[in-house]
């Protein structure tokens, strides 16, 4: 299982992306186009997390995976969180399922957005 990586946002909690590999999307006239970069690599660098407001203390997340040996339904996907800002505490931050009827959707490993 040496594959299993913390989410961006807890990495981003942890101070292991840095904040200026976090993007955050706030209520705004206008497009905002964002290029996500992976995160479950040692390497890696660039937007890694975007953040989108639900609320004033609320965010969705999302954030990009490219493999995962322990889960094909987490190669090449993007991950839909949600769960309190980063930097307003530690909250239980959630994975949404995004793959419901997936044959292991009772599996942690089942909530990409398949790319």
């Amino acid at each position: 299982m040496a594959d299993l990586h913390y989410g961006a946002w807890y990495k981003a909690f942890l101070g292991w992306i840095p904040a200026a590999d976090v993007v955050a999307l706030r209520p705004a006239a206008g497009v905002q186009e964002v290029r996500l970069y992976r995160h479950d690599h040692a390497n890696a660098a660039g937007t890694r997390l975007v953040t989108i407001a639900q609320s004033a203390t609320q965010d969705y997340t999302l954030e990009y995976r490219t493999g995962s040996l322990s889960s094909p339904l987490w190669a090449e996907s993007v991950q839909l969180g949600r769960g309190r800002r980063v930097g307003t505490g530690l909250d239980n931050h959630e994975l949404i399922d995004t793959t419901p009827l997936a044959p292991q959707r009772f599996n942690l490993f089942d909530g990409g957005l398949a790319l």
